[in-house]
Protein backbone atom coordinates (compact mmCIF):
# COMPACT_ATOMS: atom_id res chain seq x y z
CA UNK A 1 0.00 0.00 0.00
CA UNK A 2 1.21 3.05 -0.96
CA UNK A 3 0.34 6.23 0.23
CA UNK A 4 -0.22 8.84 3.42
CA UNK A 5 0.75 7.61 6.33
CA UNK A 6 -2.08 6.30 8.96
CA UNK A 7 -2.40 8.13 12.21
CA UNK A 8 -4.32 5.59 14.76
CA UNK A 9 -5.28 9.42 16.68
CA UNK A 10 -7.38 10.61 13.36
CA UNK A 11 -9.32 7.28 13.24
CA UNK A 12 -12.75 6.15 14.71
CA UNK A 13 -12.94 4.60 17.66
CA UNK A 14 -14.23 1.48 15.53
CA UNK A 15 -12.25 0.75 12.60
CA UNK A 16 -13.65 -1.16 9.59
CA UNK A 17 -11.82 -3.66 7.77
CA UNK A 18 -10.23 -1.69 5.75
CA UNK A 19 -8.77 0.36 8.38
CA UNK A 20 -7.49 -1.93 10.24
CA UNK A 21 -5.63 -3.05 7.18
CA UNK A 22 -4.28 -0.43 6.39
CA UNK A 23 -2.68 0.23 9.95
CA UNK A 24 -0.95 -2.64 9.63
CA UNK A 25 -0.46 -2.72 6.09
CA UNK A 26 -1.97 -6.01 5.58
CA UNK A 27 -5.35 -7.03 3.66
CA UNK A 28 -8.20 -7.24 4.80
CA UNK A 29 -9.01 -11.05 4.15
CA UNK A 30 -5.55 -11.69 6.64
CA UNK A 31 -7.87 -9.38 9.37
CA UNK A 32 -10.70 -11.38 8.92
CA UNK A 33 -8.36 -14.27 9.29
CA UNK A 34 -6.46 -12.94 12.79
CA UNK A 35 -10.12 -12.63 13.79
CA UNK A 36 -10.94 -16.05 12.94
CA UNK A 37 -8.01 -17.18 15.29
CA UNK A 38 -8.86 -14.93 17.78
CA UNK A 39 -6.14 -12.65 17.26
CA UNK A 40 -8.23 -9.75 17.32
CA UNK A 41 -11.29 -9.25 18.79
CA UNK A 42 -13.87 -7.65 16.76
CA UNK A 43 -17.59 -6.46 17.50
CA UNK A 44 -20.45 -7.87 14.80
CA UNK A 45 -22.76 -4.75 14.01
CA UNK A 46 -26.67 -5.71 14.04
CA UNK A 47 -25.70 -5.72 9.88
CA UNK A 48 -23.25 -8.24 10.46
CA UNK A 49 -19.75 -5.80 9.87
CA UNK A 50 -16.93 -6.71 11.93
CA UNK A 51 -15.34 -3.43 13.32
CA UNK A 52 -12.50 -3.49 14.96
CA UNK A 53 -11.43 -1.57 18.62
CA UNK A 54 -8.57 1.40 17.95
CA UNK A 55 -7.31 0.91 21.51
CA UNK A 56 -6.83 -2.62 20.73
CA UNK A 57 -4.96 -2.00 17.40
CA UNK A 58 -2.83 0.43 19.28
CA UNK A 59 -2.02 -1.64 21.51
CA UNK A 60 -1.03 -4.42 18.89
CA UNK A 61 1.21 -1.93 17.27
CA UNK A 62 2.67 -1.23 20.30
CA UNK A 63 3.77 -4.92 20.67
CA UNK A 64 1.16 -5.81 23.30
CA UNK A 65 -0.73 -9.17 22.91
CA UNK A 66 -4.07 -8.41 23.43
CA UNK A 67 -6.29 -11.35 25.61
CA UNK A 68 -9.94 -11.87 25.30
CA UNK A 69 -10.21 -10.50 29.25
CA UNK A 70 -8.76 -7.11 27.71
CA UNK A 71 -10.82 -7.04 24.37
CA UNK A 72 -13.58 -7.32 26.91
CA UNK A 73 -12.98 -4.47 29.00
CA UNK A 74 -12.46 -2.50 25.55
CA UNK A 75 -15.91 -3.72 24.45
CA UNK A 76 -17.38 -2.55 28.01
CA UNK A 77 -15.75 0.71 28.05
CA UNK A 78 -16.80 1.70 24.63
CA UNK A 79 -20.71 0.48 25.27
CA UNK A 80 -20.47 2.93 28.53
CA UNK A 81 -19.05 5.83 26.08
CA UNK A 82 -21.79 5.35 23.27
CA UNK A 83 -24.83 5.33 25.39
CA UNK A 84 -25.72 8.33 26.58
CA UNK A 85 -25.48 9.08 30.00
Amino acid sequence: MNGPELNIDDLPDLLMPAEMGALFRVDTETVSGWARRGWVHPIVTPNGHRRYFREEARMILAGHQVTKQTAAALRELWIGKALPS
